[in-house]
């Protein structure tokens, strides 16, 4: 049985304060899925919503979070899933994290009204407006640039990207270029059948690709570059300085030998990185083999 909602006071908790501040919806950096950490701290604690919370989404989010900790699997789980048939869709969206939640969290970030994003993902307009309620609260920010970059699409440390990181980088291309980019983002994560954009590193772009998919993949290729080591930093450096120069002396007219076209220059440097990064994975696996043996020849030294 779902608990009667208690609108007193609450006795003071530590252990429930220490993160209250994060479920507070006028908090700068709230997390945006605070009303559903709030329900599960709720629960866990055994503290029912206040007052001031019982609002839109608060309380069939609870019900929720309630049934999940206390119902056992069954046909009472199945009927109170039928009852909240928005909700249970939209906590399994958010438990699953995958390819269906980057896509409708992006799409939400681009801007796109809450019924085109349910055309485009295939669900329905009820379950968008929930997952937003309780797990992806960000549309009264999408003006706070600082705050949807750092806290909802890097992350509260703000790690680099890299090829894993699917979901960020259509969060990324969704906030920041707009529902058009992540339209022709999500379509070529498709064609290309890849699981993620680490091969972006591996190889360059194919030479019989578009022009426009050759781009597309130059841009992550630099969004998921290791910019922490200092080789690829000095290569980017100078790889900008010529372009800089190439483009001059191209708009000059100076004599001399002829200067790449923007697209030649583009694969110039796409070649020169994957070749870098190739050389130090083969570097990285060299080191990693002679410490394996080293480790091999200590361990037979001291039997």
């Amino acid at each position: 049985m779902i608990p009667r909602i208690d609108r007193r006071l609450r006795e003071p908790d530590k252990e429930f304060d220490l993160v209250y501040a994060d479920f507070q919806k006028w908090n700068p950096l709230r997390p945006p899925n605070w009303r559903w950490d709030f329900v599960v701290a709720s629960v866990k604690t055994r503290h029912f919503p206040a007052a001031e919370y019982l609002g839109c989404w608060i309380v069939p989010a609870y019900k929720y979070a309630w049934s999940l900790a206390t119902v056992s699997i069954g046909e009472t789980r199945v009927a109170q899933a039928q009852e909240m048939s928005d909700i249970a869709a939209a906590h399994g969206i958010y438990a699953t994290n995958g390819r269906l939640r980057w896509e409708l969290e992006a799409r939400i970030l681009s801007g796109e009204p809450v019924d085109v994003v349910s055309r485009k993902t295939g669900l329905p307009k009820s379950v968008v407006e929930c997952y937003v309620g309780v797990f992806f609260d960000v549309l009264d920010r999408l003006d706070a640039y600082d705050y949807i970059d750092a806290r909802v699409i890097r992350g509260a440390f703000c790690h680099p990207l890299s090829g894993e990181d699917v979901a960020r980088i259509w969060k990324l291309n969704g906030f920041w270029a707009g529902p058009v980019m992540l339209d022709a983002v999500i379509d070529h994560f498709v064609q290309r059948g890849k699981p993620d954009y680490s091969y972006l590193l591996d190889e360059p772009s194919m030479k019989d690709a578009p022009p426009f998919q050759r781009s597309l993949e130059r841009a992550i290729r630099l969004d998921i570059l290791p910019l922490n080591d200092p080789e690829i930093q000095i290569l980017v450096m100078r790889l900008r300085l010529e372009l800089i120069e190439n483009e001059r002396k191209t708009r000059t007219g100076d004599a001399g030998k002829r200067q790449k076209s923007t697209a030649e220059f583009c694969e110039y440097g796409d070649a020169l990185i994957v070749e870098l990064l190739a050389k130090k994975r083969a570097q990285a696996a060299m080191k990693e083999k002679r410490q394996r043996s080293r480790r091999g020849r200590l361990a037979v030294a001291s039997t």
